[in-house]
This record gives C-alpha cells, sequence and structure tokens, in this order.
C-alpha cells in the first residue's frame, strides 16, 4: 500500500475535499490530509507556505523508508513547491490541482520553478475556467518556464477537483 499525502486548499472548506478524496483513495491507497494550523486558529494570519512546508518536511524526514505520492489543491501546490524547494525528499508520484496563480503575487509564481527539479512523475489538472488561475494561465505558464509537467485541461468553471478516478488512475 503506498501512502498518500494530502495537501488541501487555504480555506477551511477544503478540508472537506480532503477528507473526501482520503475516502475515495481506500481501500487502495492510505491517504493522510495535512491540517493547516490557521483552520484551527481561525486567522488566516496564521498562515505561512514556508512554516507548513518546513514541518512537513520534518514529517516527511520520519518517513523517508516508504515512497511517498502527493496529492496537492490550490494552496497546497504552493506549499508543496516549498517543499521541493528546501528537501532532498523524493516522491513516487505528484498530483497538482488548482494552481492558484490568480491568488499569488506575480513574484509568488517563480517558487512553481522548483518542479523543474522533480525526478518524481508529476502531472496536473487545472480547470479551463477556474477563478482562482485557469487551464490557459497555467499551461501558458508552465511553458514560459519551461516546466515539463502535462496539464489536463478539465471542463469546470470552479475550484473543485473531485477527480478521484483519474487520481487513483495516475497513482496506480
Amino acid at each position: 500500500m503506498t501512502d498518500i499525502l494530502i495537501l488541501p486548499g487555504f480555506s477551511l472548506k477544503n478540508k472537506d475535499w480532503a477528507n473526501q478524496m482520503a475516502n475515495e483513495m481506500q481501500p487502495q491507497f492510505e491517504a493522510k490530509m495535512w491540517e493547516w494550523k490557521h483552520w484551527e486558529s481561525g486567522e488566516s494570519a496564521d498562515f505561512s507556505a514556508e512554516l507548513e512546508a518546513k514541518a512537513i518536511i520534518t514529517q516527511l524526514e520520519k518517513h523517508s523508508n516508504k515512497p511517498i505520492n502527493v496529492l496537492a489543491k490550490s494552496i497546497g501546490t504552493y506549499v508543496l513547491a516549498n517543499i521541493v524547494k528546501h528537501s532532498p525528499a523524493s516522491f513516487s508520484k505528484i498530483i497538482l490541482c488548482g494552481i492558484p496563480l490568480n491568488d499569488l503575487k506575480s513574484e509568488e509564481w517563480t517558487i512553481y520553478e522548483n518542479f523543474k527539479n522533480v525526478n518524481s512523475r508529476t502531472i496536473c489538472f487545472q480547470n479551463d475556467q477556474d477563478p482562482h488561475g485557469n487551464f490557459a494561465q497555467v499551461s501558458k505558464f508552465f511553458e514560459e518556464k519551461d516546466i515539463n509537467i502535462p496539464v489536463v485541461k478539465k471542463v469546470a468553471n470552479n475550484h473543485d477537483y473531485c477527480y478521484c478516478e483519474e487520481f487513483k488512475s495516475f497513482l496506480a
């Protein structure tokens, strides 16, 4: 059985998404959701991608003997890019979805260039009309920055990423 680390989006409603994904991954995969510190405090100012990344790296180092897959949504993709920047940890496979380019400053986008150095098999799912960053924006950005990750276009005008069957197929 392969472990999957789920890095959800920023808002508390993403906890439901992450739990849904974890439940739907069973029994094929054992999935664990990361809970952001600001969910407990209720203060969005308590969120720090750098601090979350460092805490996750610490946990990953404790389980370094097992290959880890990652499913990251929205701000979770940004935190994962920070993890990749700081940690030589290798992941088996990575699924990115809902990259929130519209929620980040353009100078923050460069963190995604860390994925150029990832040896893991990686894929990105992006809704064609996602208000946080649409398929065209993400595809163009990856192309301009020479980030060689396939971006799968999903037809949806929201930031929901309930494509569990496709996620499981990629991870299998």
